[in-house]
C-alpha cells in the first residue's frame, strides 16, 4: 500500500454552509395526493439468468473497454470477471485480509460494496473500490491498477484515497460510480449508526455520514464535497446516462423505503433523514419541510423491507423499456418500475415475491441491466417479454405520493 492517505474525521470535507435550521410546520397548502394513473406502455419484463457460482454479489460494473465484461464484487473481497455467460476461473482482485471477512450469510453490511471504473481505464488501468477495514471497521475508498494480465489486477498496487472512521456495524452506505458528465467520483455513506441515527449524522454538516459525496481522484488533496445530506442508508445510487441524473435507493427504518432523485451537478440537498423517513415526520419535534427534497416515490413495509436501487434502462436491445428505472426490494425480491411521463412520476409493480433477494444492479457497457441474487450467488439480466406472467403489471400507481416544496429542475419525457 502505497500514498497519501486522507482520513476523514468531523469537518474535513467540503460541506454547504447551513443545513440544519429552525425547523418549520409545514405549509397548509401541501399538495394532495396523486390518484392512481393508468399507463399503458410498461412493457412486461423477466429475468434471464446469465451466470451462477458467486457468493454473496454486492456490485455490477463495467470497465468501458469494449472487453465484453462484467466485473461483480463479492462481499467477502473478491472481483469476478464475467464474459458471455462464463465465470473466469481466478478473481481479478482478491482484497485477501484487508477487507472484513463475512463469516454468516445473513445481515452483516461490511466488506467489499462498491466498485466502480473511470473513463480512463482503458488507457490508465486503473479503479477503484468501496470496503470495510477488517482491522478497523473504517470505510475505505482506494484505487487499484491492472497487472500485465488484462483479467488481473495488482493486489499490491493500493492507493488509498479516503479513509472514514466508523464506530458502528451497519448503515455503510457502500457504492461508487463515475458521473458521466462530470467525470468525479461518487460514493454513498450511510449515517454511521444504529437504528434512529444515534449519531445525529445526517443533519450534521461536519461529518460525512448519511451522505452522497464526490471527487476529483486527479486532484487527491481536495477534500470530498457534499452533494446530498438527510440520507439514512443510501445502498446502491445510479446515473441515468442519458439525462445525467442520480436516482438514490435509501433503506428506510419502521416506515418505509425511498427513491430520491437528484439533477445534474447538484449541491447540498437534504432529503431530510433523521427528521423524516419516506416524507413523513418521525421525529416529536417540528420537521424542517422548507429545507427538505422530498423522495419521488417511497412504499411502506407491507411491501418490502430494504430497497435496491436500480438504473434507468438505455440499452438498444428492448427499445420498449427505455426511460424506465427499475429498483426491487431486497427481502422480497419485488420488483418496480418507474417512469417520468406527462409531468407525473408513474410505478408499476412488476412482482411481488420471487425468492430472490436481489442486492445489486448494474449496467454493461451498451447499457443492459442487470440484477445480482444475494443468496444464491445468481446474475440474472432483465429483459422485455411479452410471454411473462402479468402479474400486478397493469396497476400503475404511485407507492406513497409524495410531495417536494423545494423546486426541481425541468424533466424531459423518457
Amino acid at each position: 500500500m502505497s500514498g497519501t492517505v486522507v482520513v476523514l474525521a468531523i469537518g474535513v470535507f467540503l460541506a454547504p454552509a447551513v443545513f440544519c435550521q429552525e425547523p418549520n410546520v409545514p405549509p397548509a397548502d401541501v399538495p394532495p395526493e396523486i390518484p392512481p394513473v393508468v399507463v399503458p406502455d410498461f412493457p412486461n419484463v423477466a429475468l434471464q439468468l446469465v451466470a451462477s457460482g458467486l457468493q454473496r454479489p454486492t456490485a455490477i460494473a463495467h470497465a468501458g473497454d469494449n472487453s465484453g465484461r462484467l466485473f461483480v464484487a463479492e462481499q467477502n473481497g473478491t472481483i469476478r470477471i464475467l464474459r458471455n455467460g462464463a465465470m473466469a476461473a481466478e478473481p481479478f482482485l482478491d482484497l485477501g485480509d484487508r477487507s472484513t471477512r463475512i463469516r454468516s450469510r445473513c445481515c452483516d453490511e461490511r466488506g467489499l460494496l462498491g466498485l466502480a471504473f473511470p473513463r480512463s481505464f482503458p488507457a490508465k488501468g486503473q479503479f477503484y473500490v468501496f470496503y470495510t477495514e477488517a482491522e478497523s471497521n473504517s470505510v475505505v475508498i482506494a484505487r487499484f491498477t491492472v497487472s500485465e494480465d488484462p483479467n488481473r489486477a495488482d493486489p499490491d498496487s493500493e492507493k488509498v484515497l479516503l479513509k472514514i472512521p466508523h464506530e458502528y456495524e451497519n448503515h455503510f452506505g457502500g457504492h461508487l460510480a463515475f458521473s458521466p458528465t462530470d467525470g468525479k467520483l461518487y460514493l454513498s455513506l450511510g449515517d454511521g449508526a444504529g437504528g434512529g441515527d444515534p449519531l445525529t449524522s445526517a443533519q450534521d454538516p461536519a461529518a460525512p455520514y448519511g451522505k452522497i459525496l464526490r471527487m476529483d481522484v486527479e486532484k487527491e488533496d481536495e477534500p470530498p464535497e457534499v452533494v446530498a445530506s438527510g440520507l439514512r442508508n443510501p445502498w446502491r445510487f445510479s446515473f441515468d446516462r442519458g439525462t445525467g441524473e442520480i436516482y438514490v435507493g435509501d433503506v428506510g427504518e419502521d416506515l418505509f423505503e425511498e427513491i430520491n432523485l437528484l439533477p445534474v451537478h447538484a449541491s447540498g440537498w437534504n432529503f431530510g433523514w433523521s427528521y423524516l423517513e419516506g416524507g413523513q415526520c418521525v421525529q416529536s419535534f417540528p420537521c424542517p419541510w422548507d429545507l427538505t427534497v422530498f423522495p419521488v416515490v417511497a412504499y411502506d413495509h407491507s411491501e418490502g423491507c430494504s430497497v435496491t436501487g436500480g438504473y434507468v434502462y438505455r440499452g438498444n436491445a428492448f427499445p420498449a423499456m427505455n426511460g424506465i428505472y427499475f429498483f426491487a426490494d431486497f427481502c422480497r425480491g419485488a420488483l418496480w418500475g418507474l417512469v417520468w411521463s406527462d409531468g407525473v412520476w408513474h410505478t408499476v409493480k412488476y412482482w411481488d415475491e420471487n425468492g430472490m433477494n436481489i442486492s445489486t444492479f448494474g449496467e454493461d457497457q451498451a447499457g443492459e441491466v442487470y440484477a445480482a441474487d444475494f443468496v444464491k450467488g445468481e446474475i440474472h439480466r432483465l429483459v422485455a417479454d411479452p410471454a411473462a406472467p402479468a402479474g400486478e403489471r397493469t396497476q400503475v400507481r404511485r407507492i406513497v405520493p409524495t410531495h417536494s416544496m423545494a423546486p426541481r429542475p425541468a424533466r424531459r419525457q423518457r
